[in-house]
């Protein structure tokens, strides 16, 4: 099992600043996998400490700075720290604006949307969508030529999706779950 520890700077760089521990988990080597490529690689995280058996990200979304830490054996690691090196040989983290919430911050009153410690919250944020497909299949052993291609057409969240399945039912090919 991997170990995983996560922890949270609210309103990183301000007054208001506050550390929030959120704990440690036990996690199988895909469900840790899955963790780092939805909630940290996704969203532009930067590795602060690598190691065969640890993995230290630095991950800043919306005002916050997260910090996770992966700790596992040799073994368990290694498909985490494949991720990673697709991520940094394939990935380039890019600016989203949402601008649906642009839209409705314009709606709140008393000036809120001119508010600048508001506007860093909400404002643009990196992601990372294309490319951090294969970062999800090949350290899973997924590595037809075909296979990739197709996961590498398809939106993130359904690789998640079909790679999940395929855990839960073992034996299942990724061209089987499309």
């Amino acid at each position: 099992m991997i170990r995983v520890h996560i922890a949270t700077d609210r309103d990183f760089g301000t007054s208001d600043q506050r550390h929030l521990d959120q704990g440690v988990y036990e996690e199988t080597t895909f469900v840790a996998l899955r963790r780092l490529v939805m909630a940290e690689l996704r969203f532009g995280a930067s590795v602060t400490h690598l190691s065969p058996t640890e993995l230290h990200l630095v991950t800043r979304t919306l005002g916050d700075r997260d910090t996770t830490e992966f700790t596992g054996s040799e073994a368990e690691m290694r498909p985490l720290l494949r991720a990673v090196d697709i991520y940094h040989r394939n990935c380039r983290p890019s600016l989203v604006v949402c601008t649906e919430l642009i839209a409705m911050l314009e709606r709140l009153p008393h000036g809120t949307a001119a508010d600048r410690g508001f506007q860093q919250l909400v404002m643009p944020f990196a992601t990372v969508e294309n490319g951090l497909q294969l970062a999800l299949l090949v350290p899973l052993g997924i590595t037809d030529e075909e296979d990739l291609r197709l996961g590498a057409a398809m939106r993130l969240d359904d690789v998640a999706a079909a790679v999940e399945l395929m855990q839960s039912v073992p034996g299942t090919a990724f061209r089987d779950v499309l």
